[in-house]
């Protein structure tokens, strides 16, 4: 939480967009029905943020969609895309989590609550009886007085006074279409069928995060104009506005944005934990709570390095053409699969509890995962 940044990043859509998630089914075919997650991760700001910074430095290092000096590019991006040894990216030293900005209201941040509920309620009431996990683990049991299990959790965003909203900062687009075959022709297959489901970010709304760049040269031309880029594999198009943080900055991501949203929830009999962006499952992360509210969800991320790949259009595994003529060409590769627990999610912990080391993974804090705030 107390990382230092100095930009602030703003990715605004232009149009719907489509962000993607596991899409796969067991057999490693897609889906039938693909939706698009309604933020990007945090790999993928990582990956168009050095996208951006081989695009402003210089033709001699970067040229249309090639490296020219891989040593000078290493230097700027780093060695890979996200990995889970890396603390630093070349010039990027950090990234904050990505959060909902509303133009007037300020920041949203992320917090699970009961469906269809507008008020969220996180109160929990300790029950007499103990639960047994085995191995000797004995914990007391709790009860959610407001819980419906039919209706399950789901992700809302709290505005600056606590009050959530879910209905009104995102609008579904469903598009349906046809894989084509290897002769560009519409397929009759029945598995090229597809139908996804994009978002539009309604009006007023952006993306935002905190990025630290540590080359004064690449902040000032980072912040000289607004750009145009594309994000994501079906090329969404955004204005990205790069803005240096000064204490001035309404941007800028501090302790005060998240105690204003979330002092509303306070508890004086237990000490809680609110994820605010997705985290990485290095241990157990319940064996030291007294309770939690969270979902777990898939994640994958598109791998690649400056040495080695030089087709960043494709992943490899939809390559195979290229293959039988031989081509040298070596494309993005699909990490594997994780389990991360979503943002929003909430712990409960003894009053006064020490949670120092609760989801410490430093190479994924580098990039905006397991980040959480302390009430």
């Amino acid at each position: 939480m107390k990382t230092k940044y100095n930009v602030s990043v703003t990715l605004t859509p232009l149009e719907h967009y489509f962000f993607g998630d596991e899409n796969l089914n067991t057999d490693g075919t897609e889906k039938y029905y693909q939706r698009s997650l309604q933020l990007p991760q945090q790999t993928t700001v990582l990956g168009a943020m050095r996208f951006l910074l081989l695009q402003i430095s210089g033709s001699n290092i970067f040229n249309g969609h090639e490296i020219i000096d891989k040593a000078k590019a290493k230097e700027i991006i780093g060695d890979t895309s996200f990995d889970m040894s890396q603390t630093q990216y070349g010039k990027i030293s950090s990234i904050s989590e990505v959060l909902l900005w509303h133009e007037t209201n300020g920041f949203y941040l992320p917090m699970l609550a009961w469906k269809d509920k507008k008020v969220i309620d996180t109160s929990i009431q300790e029950k007499t009886d103990k639960c047994f996990f085995g191995c000797g683990l004995e914990k007391p049991s709790f009860s959610l007085p407001n819980y419906i299990a039919k209706e399950g959790i789901q992700l809302c965003w709290i505005n600056k006074n606590g009050e959530a909203f879910d209905d009104n900062i995102f609008t579904e687009y469903r598009h349906a279409g046809n894989h084509k075959n290897k002769e560009n022709k519409m397929n009759d297959d029945d598995d090229a069928y597809f139908k996804m489901c994009y978002y539009r970010l309604n009006s007023r709304f952006s993306f935002v995060f905190n990025m630290c760049i540590s080359d004064e040269q690449l902040i000032r031309k980072l912040i000289e104009k607004k750009r145009i880029v594309y994000i994501g594999g079906e090329r969404s198009k955004f204005i990205c506005t790069i803005d240096e943080l000064s204490t001035s900055n309404q941007k800028q991501i501090t302790e005060e944005v998240y105690e204003s949203a979330y002092s509303t929830f306070a508890d004086n009999l237990f000490t809680k934990v609110i994820l605010t962006s997705d985290a990485f499952i290095d241990s157990n992360p319940y064996q030291n709570s007294l309770f939690a509210v969270t979902q777990i969800k898939k994640l994958r991320f598109m791998q690649s390095t400056v040495e080695k790949t030089n087709a960043y259009g494709n992943r490899e595994q939809e390559r195979e053409e290229s293959k039988k003529d031989k081509s040298d060409r070596i494309g993005l590769k699909q990490s594997r699969l994780f389990n991360v627990l979503q943002k929003g999610s909430v712990f409960y912990f003894e009053k006064n509890a020490n949670i120092e080391n609760f989801l410490r993974y430093i190479p994924c804090e580098t990039i905006g995962y397991n980040k959480y705030y302390k009430l």
